[in-house]
């Protein structure tokens, strides 16, 4: 009976413990202008991914986005028979953000890159890389939002 009591009073103390969850949505944002340079298959994907998230329409802060985008394909491994196994993607993105309220520029690089292989067949080479590619630009596009985050609370 005093454990059960006890373990209640726990209960509760922990629960109510005073963290709030915080709040990643970025609806208070909104793309006024958005441009796209280099490659445009990741660019094409980033953009979507970042417009269908951010859907301020009457928000406080529009902010302009260019997007520049370098794709790299290097060759990461060959076997005995000195044919290629796997090619390396690097993916280079550089933001500019500028807040049209405050005329402010922040810029920032994101570098990510990823390893898929060469199969027997083009097709599924294609597709290998055509899912690479995706999954690298979900990453930058995750990035992306969070430094939209981080420097819409700094406001």
């Amino acid at each position: 009976m005093i454990k059960n009591f006890l373990f209640v009073v726990l209960f509760i103390l922990l629960v109510q413990c005073g963290f709030k969850v915080v709040d990643t949505s970025l609806s208070n944002l909104s793309v006024k202008k958005l441009d796209i340079d280099g490659y445009n298959k990741v660019n094409f994907l980033i953009k979507n991914d970042l417009l269908n998230k951010i859907r301020g329409t009457n928000s406080s802060t529009p902010v302009n986005l260019r997007i520049t985008t370098k794709r790299k394909k290097e060759i990461s491994e060959k076997n005995i028979r000195n044919e290629i196994t796997k090619y390396k993607i690097i993916l280079n993105t550089r933001v500019e953000i500028t807040r049209t309220t405050q005329e402010k520029l922040d810029v920032f690089d994101i570098s990510t890159n990823g390893d898929y292989r060469v199969e027997t067949s083009s097709i599924k080479t294609l597709k290998n890389l055509d899912n690479l590619e995706k999954k690298l630009s979900n990453e930058i596009s995750k990035e992306i939002k969070q430094k939209l985050f981080f420097l819409n609370n700094d406001l």
